[in-house]
């Protein structure tokens, strides 16, 4: 009878009884974390952890505590308590073992302390022990109710995943796209949970109401998008589409859009847009019936050859993958402060599949490179830098400590010792705080500072 109770207990909590498509709790989660399979699923996972655990706790505290004491107005705010700690550790689990998934979840893991079904989970199976059902819920039931809560949570997350997998590629009127459909396609997919408290005419009714109102939004959306139709320059349209759309801001303006409005109204420059290169030029100078002059073609470079060959982590990082968090805890974890930190946020940004980090440093394939400055921007250390292509000399070291310094941290970095800037015929190269930069314009490709390096920092670049 005990295992055929629990039985019971564990499917009704998936099915008929389930917490988000049958109880409508915990729909935050549900709506934002959903868009893929693979965070879905994580979110589910740590939600069901996080939900048993909470439930295994708070059952015994309210039952031997607080109905004891007549204390049992304290329920929620003692579970809120409990299921905030069971986050955090959650969160520092996550962190250590599970570093992708950590990354992937965001701020929707804090979030769980707020997630409603994880407080419903605790607080409803408390009634269930006090009403008269077929059998009396024990601390056994309540333990496997979190668990089938957590397992349906998992259910709706991954349909629903799907659904919204399947809407991506849907042909849908465009006034239903985005937060109109997604809401529809939700109450059709808890329309299938609710079939045991519904007949069939009130399962037609609520799909009409539900068809209905999502009709009645998407026609106000498209009466309201004639009236309040925004005049387009078919000019700076044109442009737009012209444009690679990477929105680097590597022109100066706040993204293609801006660009190509600037450049309709006769505000701007032809040529500014690095990633469309020559071709791009052309099509806009023959839309603005101009000439297309000559754009010089441009790649990133990364300002460190600080490879683990040469340098060494001055402490064991175990937080968050990314450069800029790093860079916030003991100025990074590379011995020189100036150094790349190899955890790839330049990487992460790119759109053109440019960038690898190998051996503790980050490569820059200038082929596949539209210099579109992204990159720059998001590394912290700030040694990325957007140079020409043109064979000419290039410092590969972004390190200012005194020579003495450079030496302990690295052995291909800079110390300033002068010896390519006295060797240039052309004054190309010039040392500013204990580092060498090459001015590309000046720079004949002659290779003598190449040569005259004593530590080989400095490079003949290939353009």
């Amino acid at each position: 009878m005990l295992i055929k109770s629990l039985v019971a207990v564990f499917l009704a909590a998936i099915l008929t009884e389930n917490y988000v498509l049958s109880k409508f709790l915990g729909i935050c989660p549900f709506l934002g974390v959903s868009k893929k399979l693979n965070t879905a699923v994580g979110m589910s996972v740590a939600v069901t952890f996080v939900m048993v655990l909470a439930t295994a706790v708070t059952f015994p505290i309210y039952t031997y505590l607080l109905v004891p004491m007549g204390l049992e107005y304290l329920q929620t705010v003692l579970f809120i308590l409990v299921i905030a700690g069971l986050v955090q550790l959650v969160e520092i689990i996550l962190r250590k073992y599970i570093p992708s998934l950590y990354n992937s979840l965001g701020i929707y893991l804090p979030l769980i302390t707020t997630n409603c079904a994880v407080l419903g989970v605790t607080m409803l199976v408390l009634q269930k022990v006090t009403s008269t059902t077929a059998y009396t819920y024990t601390y056994g039931h309540a333990l496997v109710n979190a668990f089938g809560a957590g397992i349906g949570f998992l259910v709706a997350m991954v349909m629903f995943a799907g659904v919204r997998g399947r809407l991506e590629s849907a042909d849908i009127p465009k006034s239903l796209k985005g937060l109109p459909i997604t809401l529809v396609a939700a109450a059709l997919v808890s329309l299938s949970f609710l079939v045991r408290r519904l007949t069939m005419n009130s399962i037609l009714l609520a799909v009409g109401i539900v068809a209905g109102i999502g009709l009645l939004i998407g026609l106000i959306l498209s009466v309201a998008s004639i009236i309040m139709a925004v005049p387009k320059d078919e000019k700076a349209e044109k442009i737009l589409a012209a444009l690679p759309g990477a929105n680097c801001g590597a022109c100066g303006y706040s993204g293609c859009s801006g660009y190509a409005t600037a450049l309709a109204k006769g505000k701007a420059e032809v040529g500014l847009c690095a990633p469309g290169g020559i071709a791009c030029t052309k099509e806009i100078s023959s839309i603005l019936g101009v000439a297309s002059g000559n754009v010089e073609p441009k790649t990133a470079v990364v300002k460190c050859m600080g490879s683990l060959d040469h340098t060494a982590y001055k402490a064991e990082y175990i937080g968050i993958q990314s450069c800029a968090a790093a860079v916030k805890i003991g100025g990074g974890l590379t011995a020189c402060s100036y150094g790349c930190m190899g955890l790839g946020d330049c990487k992460a940004v790119c759109k053109y599949d440019a960038i690898s980090v190998c051996n503790g440093v980050a490569y820059i394939d200038s082929d596949k490179c539209r210099a579109c400055t992204l990159c720059v921007k998001a590394c912290p250390r700030g040694i990325i830098s957007i140079v020409p292509k043109k064979d000419m000399a290039l410092n590969r070291c972004s390190n200012r400590d005194k020579g003495g310094v450079t030496r302990k941290l690295c052995s291909v970095g800079c110390i300033g010792c002068k010896k390519c800037e006295k060797t240039c015929e052309a004054g190309a190269v010039k040392v500013t705080d204990f580092n060498a930069y090459v001015t590309p314009e000046l720079c004949t490709g002659c290779g003598k500072c190449v040569e005259a390096c004593p530590q080989h920092c400095i490079t003949y670049f290939n353009g």
